[in-house]
């Protein structure tokens, strides 16, 4: 299904424009909080999902490390 890029939010004089689109309910509620990159390619645009991981100070030195494994198996 085809989805339209809208404005979301507009401030005063058309600065400070914010624009969207709209998702399935099912895609929306699964994807709530995560960070993408929209990337321009052959006339498409792809929503690139990844993560963006910040760790607070407790969360580091709690940590298990040592369940951390480096290379392939």
């Amino acid at each position: 299904m085809q989805r339209q890029v809208r404005i979301i939010k507009q401030g005063r004089e058309g600065k400070s424009i914010v624009y969207g689109i709209s998702l399935k309910r099912e895609i929306a509620l699964f994807a709530e909080g995560i960070y993408y990159e929209a990337r321009w390619e052959n006339g498409n645009i792809l929503l690139v999902s990844g993560t963006n991981a910040k760790p607070d100070d407790k969360q580091v030195e709690d940590y298990q490390f040592e369940n951390c494994k480096v290379g392939a198996e």
